[in-house]
């Protein structure tokens, strides 16, 4: 792919010239330097990235127990305590894919 910069906005066109004929005259190609940088997602995520952002799902999947018309049980608010106390008390790995987490005992979801 080679890529370019028009009115703030990057196209990819194919390399091999079949797409030449729709680039825009005033387009501007990129660096390979810039095309780097543009596609560069960030770091990978560390484990407590992961961590936090299944501990954050878990807990945005429990708030409605919240609700004013609802009354928390003890264990619903242990079960949120946990949740949000695992940054501090556990250590998680990342797992051999990069893209999951061991070495962390979540815990149990009251009925």
């Amino acid at each position: 792919m080679k890529y370019y910069k028009n009115k703030g906005k990057v196209y990819a066109y194919e390399s091999d010239g079949s797409q030449d004929y729709i680039i825009p005259d005033d387009a501007v190609q990129m660096t390979d330097e810039e095309v780097e940088s543009h596609l560069d997602n960030g770091p990978a995520p560390t484990a407590m990235d992961l961590l936090r952002a299944e501990r954050n799902r878990l807990l945005g999947s429990t708030d409605w127990w919240g609700s004013p018309d609802l009354e928390m049980t003890q264990e619903q608010k242990n079960y949120r305590k946990a949740l949000r106390d695992l940054p501090s008390t556990a250590t998680p790995e990342l797992g051999s894919d990069g893209l999951s987490i061991t070495n962390v005992t979540w815990p149990e979801k009251p009925e």
